[in-house]
């Protein structure tokens, strides 16, 4: 039996890249494992990439596994799948709503709804043995697709979070915090569907009922195709005078991600749409106390006696700031908790679980 997972990139930094190169790497303890991609970064998975025949070759033999990663429009993908006559796993990553991208960028916008409806008809040749979600919420989807329950797994996707365990700290960016009371710190893509604007709304409450000893720093790629939305939320932020307050950063190095994580004093979530959220593991991982809102998966990654609130209230996200800065003990009790959670989801306890559902 030899095994190949399907996924369109594999480039670094990357959340299904990353879930795509560990998965390899656990499977080849058991069975040979294979990746077929279009495009990818040149690293130590290069020699793992196969070329279009030989995935054609492999997907003949009907004891032979795909593991299609599906978190994005892939045209070619289904056309695999289509002809393929081994086994078939889907490893669901959710994609995002059109509606987030609507105002900012048509192509995205685009992409986003016909890489919903490819979710769909995947599900309807009725070729896929296994689907294994990234979460309970993903799942759901599929179910509402009419995939019977015994069909699907969970299996959050597996992360680089070891890596942090041995990068220096940037000793200038740890002054700089110092400067402030009080840090809040976000991670993730700037995006529509990350919350932004409801960031900014949180912070300006803060400041106006109590003060401006407070920096919220918004770290995440930025992408040319969303300008728009960048400006719109640089914009907010001017309108509010908030520029000394909240700062955003488009590319850092791994030292200073990780020192942001140590070094701050709460991560502020507030995305509108989670299929999986790795920052959150990140950051109890740096056993930082998170404030969050409970939209998609949200809850489940974050795990039980967690600060979270179902609805955006300004007065209770901004009074929560305040509450915890000033009561040590419940900052412990979330942090304790907290790590609770990560341990959860070690790469060690997936690689257990992945051999378990691959047989």
């Amino acid at each position: 039996m030899k095994i190949v997972i399907l996924t369109p990139t594999l480039m670094p930094h990357d959340a299904i890249g990353n879930d795509v190169r560990h998965q390899c790497k656990a499977i080849n303890q058991k069975v040979e494992s294979k990746i077929y991609t279009q495009n990818y970064h040149k690293d130590e998975f290069e020699d793992f990439i196969i070329s279009k025949d030989e995935l054609n070759e492999i997907i003949k033999h009907k004891e032979n596994i795909i593991i299609y990663h599906h978190g994005v429009l892939w045209e070619e993908g289904q056309e695999i799948l289509k002809s393929a006559k081994c086994r078939i796993f889907l490893k669901y990553h959710n994609i995002t709503h059109k509606e987030f991208f609507e105002p900012y960028n048509v192509a995205y916008t685009d992409m986003c709804f016909r890489g919903r409806l490819q979710t769909k008809a995947i599900v309807d040749l009725d070729k896929v043995e296994k689907y294994i979600c990234d979460s309970i919420y993903n799942s759901q989807e599929i179910l509402e697709l009419g995939v019977s329950k015994d069909k699907i797994s969970i299996l959050a996707p597996f992360h680089k979070l070891d890596d942090f365990l041995n990068v220096p700290e940037d000793k200038t960016l740890i002054k700089e915090l110092s400067k402030t009371k009080t840090n809040l710190l976000f991670v993730g893509r700037f995006a529509p569907n990350k919350g932004h604007r409801d960031m900014v709304e949180v912070i300006n409450n803060y400041v106006t009922y109590y003060g401006r000893d407070i920096m919220l720093n918004i770290v995440g790629g930025q992408d040319e195709g969303l300008n728009n939305y960048i400006s719109e939320i640089k914009q907010l932020i001017a309108d509010y005078d908030l520029e000394d307050v909240i700062t955003i950063h488009d590319k850092i190095s791994f030292p200073q991600l990780h020192t942001y994580y140590k070094y701050s004093d709460y991560f502020l979530l507030l995305s509108g749409h989670e299929g999986f959220c790795v920052p959150i593991l990140e950051a109890q991982m740096h056993k930082l106390p998170l404030i969050a809102l409970d939209t998609t998966a949200v809850a489940e990654t974050l795990g039980e006696n967690q600060l979270i609130f179902k609805e955006l209230d300004l007065d209770k996200f901004s009074a929560s700031i305040k509450i915890l800065d000033e009561n040590n003990s419940y900052r412990e009790y979330l942090i304790k908790n907290g790590t609770l959670n990560f341990n959860n989801y070690t790469n060690q306890l997936l690689e257990q679980k992945l051999l378990t559902y691959i047989g």
